[in-house]
């Protein structure tokens, strides 16, 4: 039986391509949607995402709630799949 906090693969890349698919960048609570994950496997993601250097995040406020606006630190290859391991 596999592991379940160990992330699908392909979240981190369908990740990176939302949030790349928004010049202006993408809310974290937005991504979260998107992928249909809780918030808590969301935040494994960005933090992978971010050690990576792969994304950038920046504290916002939205609505009343404190968000994070994330943006891809440079512009990414349509057919690379650069992190298809857990988190």
């Amino acid at each position: 039986m596999a592991d379940s906090s160990v992330l699908k693969p392909q979240l981190p890349d369908r990740a990176l391509e939302f949030i790349g698919s928004k010049k202006e960048g993408l809310l974290q609570s937005e991504l979260r949607k998107l992928l249909g994950i809780e918030s808590s496997k969301c935040s494994k993601i960005v933090s992978k995402l971010m050690s990576s250097g792969l994304i950038k995040r920046h504290r916002v406020s939205t609505r009343g709630y404190r968000t994070y606006l994330l943006k891809l630190t440079a512009p990414r290859p349509r057919d690379s799949h650069v992190l298809n391991h857990s988190v």
